[in-house]
């Protein structure tokens, strides 16, 4: 199985047991040696500090990364800059997986994108 092309716009939510949905909005930037994907939400936004894609062993494309996020607004003390992990599996023209947050913040949750303007 080859590696998709997630290059574009993706909207989605990331869902936490503890919180309401929250609404994402993603851009990924893919070349053939460099993948960054930025996600933004009213009150953070994240940017790929490591990343690699799983195309072996699987019925669909796998992408694994590192995370950091920043706050916007550190208005809420519960909410603060930290670092995570996330893994998300590529089906029709869906990210779908996990992420996990950082010792500081420990927590998880899901994380659903679908890209925007398929053509």
């Amino acid at each position: 199985m080859k590696c998709p092309d997630l290059n574009g716009n993706w909207e989605g939510q990331v869902i936490n047991p503890c919180y309401d949905p929250i609404d994402v909005h993603v851009e990924i930037k893919q070349t053939w040696t460099k993948i960054i994907i930025y996600l933004n939400t009213d009150t953070a936004e994240s940017k790929t500090k490591a990343l690699t894609f799983f195309t072996e062993d699987s019925t669909y494309p796998k992408v694994e990364y590192i995370y950091y996020n920043k706050t916007k607004n550190n208005s809420d003390k519960d909410f603060y800059s930290h670092g995570g992990t996330t893994s998300l599996i590529y089906k029709e023209n869906c990210l779908v997986g996990n992420y996990y947050t950082d010792e500081q913040r420990r927590t998880y949750g899901k994380i659903k994108l679908c890209k925007k303007n398929i053509k």
